[in-house]
């Protein structure tokens, strides 16, 4: 399961014509080692200042990205959690920052060219 999502994320990213797009499959291919390190039992837990800090390196907030906002606002955070997670709201009204969910989806198959 995990191989084929290696899979279909480098093969966005060698396919991809836009640096956004590459962007992301990197961005989810680090997500995809990161949930593999807490599945082997090292687990590092983010905070929300590093969600927030990837979404602006990427100017995209992923979904995956907006989940695990979810699931760190459900945990204890301070001040600078709480400042960053208000500049990412910010940013995404503005649209300064893409929010993945809220775009149509991506084909993820090549297109078939017509003889």
């Amino acid at each position: 399961m995990q191989q084929d999502s290696v899979k279909k994320i480098l093969f966005l990213g060698r396919f991809s014509k836009n640096f956004s797009s590459l962007l992301l499959a990197i961005f989810r291919l680090n997500k995809l080692l990161f949930n593999l390190k807490i599945g082997s039992g090292v687990h590092t837990m983010l905070s929300i200042r590093e969600v927030v800090k990837e979404a602006f390196n990427i100017g995209l907030l992923t979904v995956e990205a907006e989940e695990q906002l979810r699931q760190l606002l459900q945990t204890k955070y301070d001040a600078k959690d709480f400042r960053a997670f208000m500049l990412l709201q910010h940013a995404v009204v503005s649209g300064s920052i893409r929010q993945e969910s809220r775009e149509p989806a991506i084909r993820q198959e090549p297109l078939a060219i017509a003889s």
